[in-house]
């Protein structure tokens, strides 16, 4: 863990509000402490909420909520043991967006490497297959579309 690191363990213990209304980018908010917690199972241990700027730096750099420490917990099932309900709706909340997002980047990941694919196959003066580059790219689009379906 870097000295930049520690000390955004150490603003949660402290209650440092400034810390995170200006959280520095050089900042990985996935590194975990000695117990193998993150910042996200920090916040949920001291019950500190930043102001909402932090909490919009926070979450606007997307930390993994999936992230267990050395006891197995990630930050909602820690909540959770807690009796911290608001805390735990919240991150299952989180969770789901989270993990709709990474869906949609996957989708989108593969559309690009469908058209890829076709430009080759297209390129290709030794294939004959009926492949268009236009459909593909329609293809690809209808793709992204239907990853795209649901609001963040």
């Amino acid at each position: 863990m870097t000295p930049e690191e520690e000390k955004m363990f150490e603003a949660v213990i402290e209650r440092n509000y400034g810390y995170f209304a200006d959280l520095p980018q050089n900042v990985d908010l996935n590194a975990q402490d000695k117990y193998g917690n993150t910042l996200l199972h920090a916040l949920v241990y001291t019950q500190f909420v930043p102001n909402q700027r932090g909490i919009a730096n926070i979450f606007r750099r997307h930390p993994d909520p999936f992230i267990e420490n050395l006891v197995g917990m990630t930050p909602r099932m820690w909540a959770e043991w807690h009796g911290h309900t608001s805390q735990a709706s919240f991150l299952a909340a989180y969770e789901a967006s989270y993990t709709e997002r990474q869906r949609r980047f996957q989708v989108k990941c593969q559309a690009e490497a469908f058209i890829c694919l076709a430009g080759m196959i297209e390129d290709c003066t030794q294939c004959s297959l009926p492949v268009s580059i236009r459909k593909v790219t329609g293809i690809a689009a209808r793709m992204c579309r239907g990853a795209n379906s649901r609001a963040d």
